[in-house]
């Protein structure tokens, strides 16, 4: 039953992580902007989550722990995340954003030393690395310098939140405690100042475009999936829950055909199937502990 459990949480992550790359950039056809996208998602999160940070953090919300991780799993990622994808495409942006997390994951954790120097991660990350600027081109080629600002915002973001997996694998927190401290840290810091200076644009959208944000953004993303993604990192380890995420992009990429009438190029279609081999590179070079991380008292 155990790899029962691991299956579905990893396609739940699968479709909640592509279903936020499509909506966001279908509310920019419905004239929301990034900034309201962010507010959506905390405001939203913030109010699901804020009777479990209460009950379950205490005064501990108040610790430079929790504004850690509400910097690296809240705002941080999604400020650069959302200004990203209103300039790339969903395809390729899914590709940036998901498939780095397993570079950017052995990256990170091997200059904290938390990661060991396996050789076949290193061989798999380098060929994640080498697609991913195969990607980059791509979009480039295709489309206009103004990609690269937004690859490279896409790719902060993926950094980001890399950052975050291997902070809540260090601190082996319960997932309902990191997903509500994260939530309501970042709609606490955020919501203020999007209403005061950042140009809400909530106004020229139709009801039911922002209705979709809330129950995307706010429900499924900013709530489920950083629980999701914190309990696979509890059970699997950061790099097992970043490499779990490997067809994210290739599910974004098809996606994308029915839904945004976004057609993958010949040079996307293979990146994506050597982005998804590198990941699993990544993962099979990984040693048995650095895949589990014990759980913890709540």
């Amino acid at each position: 039953m155990t790899w029962l459990v691991n299956l579905a949480a990893g396609a739940a992550l699968i479709g909640i992580l592509t279903s936020f790359t499509l909506a966001s950039r279908l509310a920019y056809g419905d004239s929301l902007a990034p900034q309201d996208l962010v507010a959506i998602r905390f405001a939203t999160s913030g109010l699901l989550l804020l009777p479990f940070a209460i009950a379950r953090r205490g005064r501990s919300l108040l610790s430079a722990e929790s504004l850690l991780l509400a910097a690296a799993g809240g705002i941080g990622f999604a400020i650069p995340a959302f200004a990203g994808l209103a300039i790339v495409p969903a395809s390729h942006a899914g590709a940036l954003l998901h498939g780095a997390l397993p570079l950017f994951t052995f990256a990170i954790g091997l200059a904290i030393g938390g990661t060991a120097a396996d050789p076949r991660r290193a061989i798999g990350a380098g060929l994640v690395a080498v697609t991913l600027a195969a990607i980059v081109w791509d979009s480039v080629d295709s489309r206009g310098g103004q990609q690269l600002g937004g690859a490279a915002l896409i790719l902060s973001a993926s950094a980001i939140w890399s950052g975050f997996g291997l902070l809540a694998a260090r601190l082996r927190l319960d997932p309902i405690v990191t997903a509500a401290t994260v939530s309501v840290w970042s709609a606490t810091l955020y919501l203020p100042a999007y209403l005061l200076a950042l140009e809400p644009q909530l106004h020229r959208a139709a009801p039911q475009a922002v209705l979709m944000q809330v129950a995307v953004q706010g429900v499924m993303v900013g709530t489920i999936s950083v629980f999701v993604y914190s309990w696979v990192v509890l059970r699997l380890g950061a790099v097992g829950a970043a490499v779990s995420t490997a067809l994210v992009p290739s599910a974004t990429a098809l996606a994308a055909i029915p839904v945004l009438s976004e057609h993958p190029t010949t040079t996307l279609a293979v990146a994506l199937v050597l982005l998804a081999g590198g990941s699993l590179l990544s993962l099979t070079g990984t040693s048995p502990g650095a895949r589990r991380v014990p759980n913890s008292r709540s």
